[in-house]
């Protein structure tokens, strides 16, 4: 079993560390990968100890990848030579390897009439010689980016410093070019059955396509090697965080359920598009509620049948096999995914074929390079996701949280205690900012301040989602009213970090995950939980209110909100506007709700709490909180 630290397993009750070892470490040792006990069945312990033992390896390999760097040659003629007969043998040896997986009876030329015209242009685009033409034509151009980066990873392979980009070099990068144009044509006559000596342009006649770093063997390997390999050096990059490392796996995961892990050089355009259709055809919500444990072909079987029943019976609750339904429930299973994240799963694998590329493992086009909805066809969330109406922020500001809740663990059960915390703060923060939910909850105590010039305080969002979520905003004095301020200095008088010192943080430092989940369960204990109408939401309604509002100029609007101008001029030359002319703008939003219930004067005996150790009530008794 497996846990989130991408090194680190568990067998029994006691945790593994496994490293795959980089080439420099496992040339030495004569093996692939490097497993030690961490001799604990202790989870936060063992991080710890396999922390370090990935630093331990990776200054290890640093230094031993110095001393291999001061030992680099640059390559001689015969070694160029070798370069080009890989490329060349490459080539040939990945189109064998494609044309031995195909059924019996395949032809790569015929187009499938029952297929929609997208897919039809696709299979018409996946010609062998339509490939050799691209490749003729960079010859001609002299396109030496198309080949560079190849050339460049295979002279570091094989221990050869890079030469400078000298007439010599280009002169060698354009015999590469060509390379890559005759191997393709081969290729394309193979296609035809057509086979023949095959004769390199430069380096002359070849009997048996020689030995090369793909070669047989190589090419042979599973997709689910190589993209692991993948996964754990972006990781090792700092490219990758821990979300981005599980919805990487979860795409390779339903990319082998639903067609099986081939040969990573067998992939083509058409598998990528038979791929996409099928996932388009997943629920949405595979892997939870009746979905839960069942692979990605078992999920869509059972959707289907959830499908039919509903058509077979037009009233009332449905049963399909062990599951009784509600006709709401049901119908809401039967929703698939979109093509946003359908998209999504594509790009992990997209970005995996492009790597193999550069890195001279893969000498085809991408073929994921089409495979992802274009934008338009992109149904947006933003479309989904509803407003909150004026109703909407009246039952949940007047809800037992904000006017009296029965105690800290029950705060939808009506009472005499108000608590001052992230619970309360977060959605007001969000109603009067528009800023994105884990930029709030990622507040640092010294991220705010008082803008003398513009007279008002300032909430400061260091970074965010884009580099134009670096910003500055005003505080409405509504929030001022409501006592912000007040726990914002009790907070620096307590000597915490963040603003919110309870909300519990994941590895990569995500506070709103958590806090997601609690808004979602409170909302749905009061009975007033909407889908698509969430805390994102109110992001939207603030960019809308101010817009509805006319109180500012679209550019003001898009700063507050963090967006970047649509002024190409604006976005290149322009450094933003100053607290001042941006609180001019906020002061004057409406969010068309009285919130007077709720200012200090209203609440004197509010619960501020501070720190997750010890709590104290309103008489003063000692109060233990679960964090959120």
């Amino acid at each position: 079993m497996t846990t989130n630290h991408i090194h680190l397993f568990r067998r029994g009750a006691v945790y593994q560390w496994r490293r795959r070892l980089p080439p420099v470490m496992a040339s030495i040792l004569g093996r692939s990968h490097l497993s030690k006990s961490l001799q604990t069945a202790d989870a936060r312990l063992a991080r710890t100890r396999a922390r370090r033992l990935s630093v331990m390896l990776d200054s290890l390999t640093e230094r031993l990848e110095r001393l291999a760097m001061a030992e680099k040659r640059l390559p001689t003629k015969p070694d160029l030579d070798r370069i080009l007969l890989d490329l060349f043998s490459e080539v040939l040896e990945v189109g064998e390897q494609n044309r031995l997986a195909r059924p019996t009876g395949y032809c790569p030329w015929d187009i499938d009439g029952d297929a929609d015209e997208e897919e039809q242009a696709i299979q018409a685009a996946w010609q062998p010689e339509n490939e050799a033409e691209v490749w003729r034509g960079y010859v001609q151009v002299n396109e030496f980016d198309a080949i560079r980066p190849t050339v460049e990873a295979k002279l570091r392979k094989r221990g050869f410093a890079v030469p400078t980009m000298d007439d010599e070099f280009r002169l060698f990068l354009r015999k590469a070019l060509a390379t890559m144009a005759a191997a393709h044509t081969y290729d394309a006559e193979r296609e035809r059955g057509i086979y023949q000596p095959t004769v390199h342009p430069f380096v002359g006649p070849i009997g048996a396509t020689p030995p090369s770093e793909v070669g047989e063997q190589d090419a042979r390997r599973l997709l689910s090697d190589m993209f692991e390999e993948h996964v754990e050096t972006k990781v090792k990059e700092g490219r990758w965080r821990t979300d981005s490392v599980e919805q990487a796996r979860r795409a390779l995961r339903l990319f082998i359920e639903l067609k099986g892990d081939i040969r990573y050089a067998q992939m083509s355009k058409v598998d990528a598009k038979e791929f996409r259709t099928t996932l388009c055809e997943l629920p949405d919500r595979s892997g939870r509620d009746i979905y839960k444990g069942l692979t990605a072909p078992e999920a869509i079987a059972l959707r289907k049948k959830i499908v039919k029943a509903l058509a077979d019976s037009k009233t009332g609750d449905i049963r399909v096999e062990k599951h009784q339904l509600p006709r709401a429930s049901a119908e809401r299973l039967t929703e698939t995914l979109t093509p946003k994240t359908v998209n999504k799963h594509l790009t992990f694998l997209h970005d995996f074929y492009e790597s193999l590329k550069k890195g001279g493992l893969f000498g085809q086009q991408n073929p994921f390079e089409h495979a992802k909805f274009e934008n338009q066809m992109v149904e947006k969330k933003a479309e989904n996701r509803k407003l909150w109406t004026s109703a909407d922020l009246k039952a949940l500001f007047g809800s037992p949280l904000w006017v009296g809740c029965a105690s800290a663990r029950s705060r939808s059960t009506p009472g005499k205690q108000v608590i001052e915390d992230e619970r309360f703060w977060i959605p007001l923060i969000g109603l009067f900012t528009g800023m994105r939910e884990n930029e709030i909850c990622g507040l640092g105590v010294n991220d705010i301040s008082f803008d003398k010039d513009a007279g008002v305080h300032i909430f400061h969002v260091r970074e965010g989602k884009t580099k134009n979520a670096k910003r500055s905003i005003p505080i409405h004095t509504e929030l001022e009213k409501i006592g912000i301020i007040r726990y914002w200095k009790e907070a620096k008088s307590a000597k915490v970090d963040r603003l919110f010192p309870n909300l519990k943080g994941n590895e990569d430092g995500d506070y709103a995950s958590a806090f997601t989940k609690w808004f979602t369960r409170y909302r749905q204990d009061l009975g007033t939980y909407e889908r698509f109408k969430d805390f994102h939401s109110l992001r939207h309604l603030f960019n809308t209110l101010l817009k509805r509002q006319k109180i500012g100029a679209d550019d003001v609007v898009r700063s507050l909100m963090g967006h970047a101008s649509q002024n190409e001029m604006s976005a290149i030359y322009f450094h933003d506007y100053e607290p001042k002319q941006t609180a001019e703008v906020l002061m004057k939003l409406d969010v068309g709700i009285d919130l007077s219930h709720l200012h200090m004067e209203k609440q004197p005996h509010r619960i501020r709490l501070l720190s997750s150790v010890q709590k104290t009530n309103v008489k003063g008794k000692a109060q233990k909180l679960a964090p959120v």
